[in-house]
C-alpha cells in the first residue's frame, strides 16, 4: 500500500521501529482490518483486533505490525522491531516487515473485491436477481482462530471487527463483509440498503 510519509529507525514508545502514514480514512481502514487479520492468520501469524481502531500482527522474528487510527484521524502503520536488533540489521528488518504488511493489506483487499456483490443479471422493478457464485463441492473446509480465542470451521472463514471467527457452513457458501465489520454467512448473499448482507 502506498504511503505518504516515513519516519525510519525512530523510537516509538521506547521501541525501535518506523511509522508510515497511510492514505486511507479511519472508517475505511477499520472496515479493512478484519480482512487483514484473517489474511495474517491464514499465513500462520498472530493477529489481534480487540479494538476496531487498532490491529496488531506479530511476526515470527519478534517484529510487531500495528495499524492504528490516531486521535487526529490519520491512519498509521507502526513497525516495531526488537530493541536488541543490531544497528546494521534494523533497516533491513523494517523493510522486510513493511513488505509483509503490504502483502497482507493487498490480500485483504483482493478478498473484499472477490466477494463484492455480484453484478445483477436481471432487473425487474423492485426485484434484483443475482448470479450465484460458482459451486466448488470439492473445496476443503478450513478452521480459523478468532482473536477472542474461539475457533470456527467451515468455508470462506474471516475474523470480524470484534475478533470473532466466522465461516460459511456449506462449500458453496460465503461470508460477506457488512458495514459495521461483521460478516453475514450463507448462500446468495445480497447487500441491503442498511449496509448488511442478506444470505440464504
Amino acid at each position: 500500500m502506498r504511503t505518504l510519509a516515513l519516519a525510519a529507525a525512530v523510537l516509538l514508545g521506547g521501541c525501535v521501529g518506523a511509522r508510515y502514514n497511510l492514505p486511507i480514512t479511519g472508517p475505511a481502514a477499520q472496515r479493512a482490518f478484519p480482512g487483514v487479520a484473517a489474511a495474517a492468520q491464514q499465513q500462520g501469524l498472530q493477529a489481534y483486533l480487540n479494538d476496531p481502531s487498532r490491529l496488531q500482527v506479530s511476526l515470527p522474528d519478534g517484529t510487531d505490525l500495528y495499524w492504528l487510527t490516531q486521535p487526529n484521524g490519520v491512519v498509521t502503520l507502526d513497525i516495531l522491531i526488537p530493541r536488541e536488533t543490531p544497528d546494521a540489521e534494523r533497516e533491513g528488518r523494517i523493510s522486510k516487515a513493511k513488505t509483509t504488511a503490504d502483502q497482507l493489506w493487498a490480500q485483504a483487499l483482493a478478498e473484499r473485491q472477490r466477494f463484492a456483490p455480484v453484478t445483477p443479471v436481471q432487473v425487474v422493478p423492485g426485484v434484483v436477481v443475482v448470479s450465484p457464485l460458482p459451486v466448488r463441492p470439492d473445496a476443503p473446509s478450513t478452521c480459523l482462530n478468532g482473536s477472542d480465542g474461539v475457533q470456527a470451521c467451515g468455508w470462506d472463514c474471516h475474523v470480524t471487527s470484534r475478533g470473532a471467527a466466522v465461516c460459511a457452513q456449506t462449500p458453496d457458501g460465503r461470508c460477506a463483509l457488512n458495514a459495521d465489520g461483521s460478516f453475514s454467512c450463507g448462500r446468495n448473499c445480497q447487500l441491503q440498503a442498511n449496509g448488511y448482507h442478506a444470505c440464504q
